[in-house]
């Protein structure tokens, strides 16, 4: 994962899920295997985005699989700003 992007991701789950261990946020982990409910998912997310000042369609971001795939989808996004 891009550093800036994965940084952003890994505090922003960290807040949303703070008894999540850190060690168990790698690429190949979704959110869902994270243990992030819905809510979780939309805040964590959104908190991102903010982070990033990005903005990606909500479609987009659910057909990512992993963490991996969403730090892609979002370094392919902040290039094109």
């Amino acid at each position: 994962m891009s550093h800036g992007i994965d940084a952003a991701l890994r505090r922003n789950i960290l807040t949303v899920l703070p008894d999540l261990d850190p060690g168990e946020i790698r690429p190949d982990r979704s959110l869902g295997d994270l243990d992030a409910n819905s809510l979780d998912r939309i805040e964590i997310l959104t908190r991102t985005m903010e982070d990033l000042g990005l903005a990606v369609d909500p479609l987009e971001l659910r057909q990512t699989a992993d963490l991996g795939e969403l730090s892609a989808l979002l370094r392919e996004r902040t290039s094109r700003t």
